[in-house]
């Protein structure tokens, strides 16, 4: 089924390589075939009938290897044959199919590149034209046929840029989301996907500037009637982490003071103030004294939402206790530390990119875990978190050995949604199982399409 959605060009371009060996790469094994022959002869007079029997079985070996097309496998034959036969016909026949092999794999390569690129444009010119969710189902069944697709012993680069598309899958998926919430009359929600969209970290193929500019502006709230002297002056009184304590102090004072009202709105303002404010001078707190900290303060600050909009400092206070805490909860070295001026999620994206590059799982899990604290619940955050699920699924099940179900596992993070630095590192470990249990991967994949 995902083999039937692939564009025809690549079906194409690798129609040859299914067959039989291309023209050029035949001719090269012939000639070292011949030139093997030729050894066998001269050493005829003086060798064992052995010596020609281990040649045949050297270019049986190195048949199958190309039939079986791993170019690692391939140049590991062509090596014990050279070291056999350290003859210059040998040598030159030898280099002749190195030659023809890597300009089948660049011609490979080239062709799974250039299908990957021409999805990239037609991600970026199909989706701001969309006018309904019915308009981007093929696209995005072409995305997914992609993603998912599998051929034998690509490339870096091309499992790099095959990786690539995951984004824009979840681009064109959220895109599909605003159009259905747009029908539904759902300005809110509409609006909620689109700043998400235009506020993603990985690059967006439609311009900022065309998200934006389809957010549809809320109309102006009215200004609070309540008697200025009911609320806490928080906002202008605590600007710096230090000073939550004496604040604290001083608001639950004020909050005992307060005259009662019909709704009870204002000593419930306070209370509201009070208990996020108290959960983040906590953790604040454990920090300095060496304790574990963990993100559950996040937890009381979204009770109270429209409490939270309307007192910018406690935002701000959240802000500084996260890059605060963060590294030493990610287990972050100093030099990986927040950058000056650096807000939070750039933090996160930062380090989860740098540790997918160099195969740190442990702290890339970490910061992607984080974000997705961090961000409000929706469809994409739903798909990324079963990502991480799948992700950590497969984690446990490599460490269990079963390997088969680790492939399935880290196929099925890629099918949920993962972002490039998850799909970075997913590759790796597909590509370290793959060397190391050859037979489970391929058994894997096989159940997988």
């Amino acid at each position: 089924m995902i083999r039937a959605f692939l564009p025809l060009v690549l079906l194409t371009s690798l129609a040859p390589l299914s067959r039989a060996l291309d023209e050029s790469r035949e001719k090269a094994k012939e000639e070292l075939n011949a030139a093997l022959k030729t050894e066998d002869e001269a050493r005829l007079k003086s060798a064992s009938r052995a010596s020609r029997l281990t040649a045949v079985s050297y270019m049986k070996d190195l048949e199958r290897k190309l039939e079986q097309g791993d170019p690692g496998e391939i140049e590991s034959s062509l090596e014990q044959i050279t070291l056999k036969y350290p003859v210059p016909a040998v040598a030159e026949a030898a280099a002749k199919l190195r030659s023809s092999i890597t300009q089948e794999s660049k011609r490979k390569e080239d062709a799974e590149l250039a299908v990957i690129d021409s999805l990239r444009k037609e991600v970026s010119e199909a989706v701001p034209k969309a006018a309904n969710t019915r308009d981007l189902d093929g696209l995005i069944e072409k995305l997914v046929a992609q993603i998912h697709s599998t051929s034998d012993h690509r490339t870096n680069k091309v499992t790099e840029a095959n990786s690539g598309l995951i984004p824009l899958k979840i681009f064109a998926s959220g895109w599909q989301d605003y159009l259905q919430a747009r029908d539904a009359g759902e300005e809110m929600k509409a609006n909620q996907i689109l700043r998400y969209l235009s506020s993603t970290d990985e690059q967006a193929p439609v311009p900022r500037s065309t998200i934006l500019a389809r957010i549809i502006p809320s109309p102006a709230a009215a200004p609070p009637t309540a008697p200025p002297e009911s609320r806490p002056p928080l906002s202008s009184q605590i600007t710096e982490l230090d000073q939550m304590t004496p604040a604290l102090r001083e608001l639950r004072e004020m909050s005992e003071n307060l005259r009662p009202s019909p709704a009870e709105f204002d000593r419930n303002n306070a209370r509201a103030t009070i208990n996020a404010l108290s959960a983040l001078e906590k953790t604040y707190q454990d920090f300095k004294a060496g304790l574990p900290t963990d993100l559950s303060f996040l937890s009381q600050l979204r009770s109270s939402p429209d409490l939270i909009a309307a007192q910018p400092s406690i935002s701000q206070l959240k802000a500084k206790l996260l890059i605060l805490v963060l590294p030493t909860q990610l287990g972050l070295g100093a030099e990986d530390g927040p950058q000056p001026g650096e807000s939070v999620i750039t933090f996160l994206s930062r380090i989860e990119k740098t540790a997918a590059e160099r195969g740190d799982t442990s702290i890339c899990i970490g910061a992607i875990n984080a974000k997705l604290t961090l961000r409000k619940e929706d469809a994409l955050v739903d798909m990324e978190r079963s990502a991480l699920l799948s992700f950590q699924a497969a984690q446990a099940q490599e460490t269990a050995g079963q390997m088969a179900a680790a492939v399935e596992s880290y196929q099925n993070a890629l099918r949920a949604g993962a972002g490039h630095a998850m799909a970075t590192l997913v590759g790796k470990r597909l590509e370290s199982i793959r060397k190391s249990h050859p037979a489970e991967t391929r058994k894997a994949f096989e159940r997988y399409q």
